[in-house]
């Protein structure tokens, strides 16, 4: 783990020697620099989740170095990280806690308990179902995401399993991370509590 600023990844980034992969994890630091200018802990080896509003899609980088990039739907409201806003809020953050592990598709939560099994046709489709998998995010940069009334944690910000997955793709849920169920049940495999996921514009 180093302190690195915004010129020095800048340099890794740019030089020739350069692995690929490095030049990438690079510029990724260097997204997370710009919401600190200052020198900030930058682990290459750490940042491994991605999620672009603009693209509506989440990367995620396995420790070998390869790419795995899935289709989202975030916030209706757009991004913002004060309570009760019901948007998806910007910044760095890490994987709090998974919950579901070996649990079927399309189970349910409520209050992060298992349910029952959503069954389609027969639920309310108006109500926000958490479905198969969730990973319970915790924001990282104090009066940003994190503590008082922007707290991510607090807020149940959730990447999770939806029953409404004809709107992936489009900014359409209520501040949560969105994925289809078998999608976020592949992430959520190759995840581990207190990976840091970024999530941007």
């Amino acid at each position: 783990m180093s302190i690195l600023t915004v010129t020095a990844l800048k340099s890794i980034a740019q030089g020739s020697f350069t692995s690929r992969n490095m030049r990438f994890q690079s510029y990724f630091c260097i997204d997370a620099l710009k919401m600190n200018e200052n020198a900030v802990v930058c682990d290459m080896m750490i940042l491994m989740i991605r999620i672009s509003i603009a693209k509506q899609r989440l990367s995620h980088r396995k420790k070998t170095g390869v790419w795995y990039h899935y289709p989202i739907s975030t916030a209706a409201q757009g991004t913002g990280n004060q309570r009760n806003s019901w948007q998806t809020p910007l910044g760095k953050h890490r994987i709090y806690q998974k919950i579901g592990a070996n649990m079927p598709k399309f189970t349910a939560f409520r209050g992060r308990k298992a349910r029952g099994i959503y069954q389609q046709g027969v639920d309310n489709t108006k109500k926000d179902w958490i479905l198969s998998r969730i990973l319970w995010l915790d924001g990282v940069q104090t009066g940003i995401n994190r503590r008082g009334g922007v707290d991510t944690r607090s807020r149940y910000i959730y990447i999770h399993g939806t029953h409404d997955e004809e709107h992936i793709g489009t900014p359409h849920s209520h501040g949560c991370i969105r994925m289809k169920n078998e999608d976020v049940m592949v992430l959520f495999d190759k995840v581990d509590v207190g990976e840091s996921v970024i999530i941007s514009t």
